[in-house]
């Protein structure tokens, strides 16, 4: 009787320790007269919406807070409050009491104050300058965990999310959400935006910048650069970088912020370097990328900057738009950007084009690989040097190409656009699990092996080595992703069931039957040919 009537009011019951984020205000620091973290001040306006009292809540901060924390400052409803980390481990949540503890349909304000800087591991941007203000980070912001017990919720995602900002009057700025600003009496400008917060994580890119806009036929790109670009420069980058766009649209599916596409200078040190060779920095936000100012020294037309450029563009896709957890960070972080180049390469240049850049990354992993090394692609690039972890990100993007040849014409492509259409904008981390079980279901054939061939052991297979063992391989590339395929079938059977390192199924949101309508709405694959078109809907 009692399962009936929960059932007839739709679940209306709580039946378990829950909350609801409903609203979220920031108060961002001015553009200071020297380089500065940015401050941070954000006010959680949430209600328990649970059958119990809360006694405490867990959340996460950004990494690129100081490691100490001791700049951060934590209030309930204007009293002070002292979090403790829950683990040893760095980067651990931390704890927030209620005392007295916080009763069900009650609200509570949870303010966080806290200064905020570039994060040179995970890439996220955060920087005020004279020049520019810059806060491209999809970590910046506090992540409320779910409560833990049995039929806990919690509803993270907030409905209401507004923030403002001082800037002075000669600046450029583009942010999430709906602009307001009106003139303060010290000539400044005060900025108002506000957003729902579901699909990006907020953001603000302003700076005194020169703008050049390009045309292209499927979408504007817009610099906003420190000098004048040389137009033919400009038109070429914007020319690549457009149809790059357009093929990480089709590929991960659209975006509304890519149109126009901004490509914008950042002063030097605002950004962390995302290519070792020549110490290109890269970074993405929801409209576009943020290049260092090497990048244009470089030359901003010239192949080294646009493949770095096209690499950070995927992050918007995977890091903004999809959040990863920590056991993916490597693989679909910069390892899928680079692998993207190689897509992005097929796309204007067919199969051969593909295989080429594939034979720069095993050339470029080999150069940066770390002799006698060990470490796993599982290994947190927290716990590496910025050797190690250049050398794990050419390595995560060869797995990705070996995925790619496993899963069959077009698979890969599919199981990655789907994991983007069920996990966007619902608060949902991608995990391992969720890769490899999507791969799975998407190509019908088994992955534990090769997941652990590429995870576990050092270096790269010698099959793998074999197929791309140079750029002049007789063998079409077509034919060889074709018969690596039809090998992996063979042993489809011993295969099942088999579990891959660094996750448990449980644990994998594409496990379970919550995938299945995800599953339901494939269209029939396309031929390789013509699938740059979508292929699915969008989930609801």
């Amino acid at each position: 009787m009692l399962a009936a009537a929960l059932l007839a009011t739709g679940c209306a019951v709580p039946l378990g320790p829950g909350f609801r984020l409903r609203s979220r205000q920031m108060v961002l620091g001015e553009a200071p007269a020297q380089p500065a973290p940015v401050r941070v001040r954000v006010a959680d306006r949430m209600e328990n919406t649970g059958n119990r009292p809360l006694d405490y809540l867990d959340v996460s901060l950004p990494a690129a807070i100081a490691a100490d924390r001791s700049n951060l400052t934590i209030r309930i409803d204007g009293r002070t409050v002292l979090p403790v980390a829950i683990s040893d481990a760095p980067g651990a949540p931390l704890r927030v009491r209620f005392d007295p503890p916080w009763p069900p349909r009650q609200a509570r304000e949870v303010a966080l104050e806290y200064g905020l800087v570039t994060d040179p591991i995970r890439g996220g941007v955060a920087a005020a300058t004279p020049d520019g203000f810059y806060l491209a980070d999809p970590r910046a912001l506090p992540f409320w965990l779910t409560p833990v017990g049995v039929f806990a919720s919690g509803e993270v995602l907030s409905r209401d999310e507004r923030f403002e900002l001082s800037l002075p009057a000669d600046f450029r700025v583009t942010a999430s959400g709906r602009q307001q600003r009106r003139r303060s009496p010290d000539g400044t400008f005060l900025y108002r935006f506000r957003t729902s917060g579901r699909e990006f994580p907020s953001f603000v890119i302003a700076g005194r910048y020169q703008q050049q806009i390009v045309i292209t036929p499927s979408r504007n790109v817009v610099f906003w650069t420190f000098q004048p670009l040389d137009p033919n420069a400009a038109q070429m980058a914007a020319a690549r970088l457009a149809a790059s766009a357009d093929t990480f649209a089709r590929l991960f599916g659209p975006l509304r912020g890519l149109a126009p596409l901004r490509v914008v200078e950042t002063p030097a040190g605002v950004v962390s370097p995302a290519s070792t060779e020549l110490d290109i920095s890269a970074a993405s936000f929801p409209q576009g990328v943020l290049l260092g100012p090497q990048a244009f020294a470089q030359g901003i037309a010239s192949e080294p900057v646009l493949r770095s450029a096209e690499s950070a563009l995927v992050r918007i896709w995977f890091g903004w738009r999809v959040p990863l957890r920590p056991d993916v960070e490597t693989l679909l972080g910069p390892g899928l950007g680079m692998f993207s180049v190689a897509l992005a390469a097929e796309a204007r240049g067919g199969q051969e084009a593909r295989r080429l850049e594939i034979v720069r990354l095993l050339a470029d992993y080999d150069r940066a690989r770390v002799p006698g090394d060990e470490g796993s692609l599982l290994r947190p690039p927290a716990e590496s040097t910025p050797q190690q972890r250049a050398a794990d990100a050419l390595k995560a993007a060869l797995f990705l190409a070996a995925l790619d040849d496993l899963a069959g014409q077009d698979n890969f492509e599919r199981a990655v656009r789907r994991m983007q259409d069920a996990m966007a904008g619902r608060g949902l981390s991608l995990s391992l699990d969720d890769l490899r079980s999507s791969l799975e279901s998407t190509s019908g054939t088994a992955m534990a092996d090769a997941f652990r061939l590429w995870l576990n052991r050092p270096g790269v297979p010698d099959d793998f080595r074999a197929r791309y063992a140079s750029p002049l391989a007789s063998t079409s590339s077509a034919a060889s992703r074709q018969g690596v395929r039809a090998l992996a079938l063979t042993s489809a059977n011993d295969n099942e069931g088999a579990s891959a390192p660094g996750g448990q199924v449980g644990d994998c949101f594409f496990c379970t039957a919550g995938f299945q309508p995800a599953l339901a709405a494939a269209a029939p694959a396309a031929s390789r040919v013509k699938r740059r078109i979508p292929l699915f809907r969008r989930h609801p």
